[in-house]
């Protein structure tokens, strides 16, 4: 039985992919830095403060 089609559902890769080379660009990257900025401060937070 094939997996039935969820296409409001997008998988992180690929939507990582439309941002970095898709319509957005610039703006795409953009987004991407700042959530792993985010992360990496939270981490560091988490690991600092653990």
């Amino acid at each position: 039985m094939p997996q039935p089609r969820q296409p409001d559902r997008v998988s992180f890769g690929e939507w990582l992919g439309r941002l970095g080379s898709g319509a957005m660009g610039w703006t795409g990257w953009a987004v991407i830095a700042v959530i792993t900025l985010l992360v990496i401060a939270v981490v560091g937070y988490l690991v600092g403060h653990g």
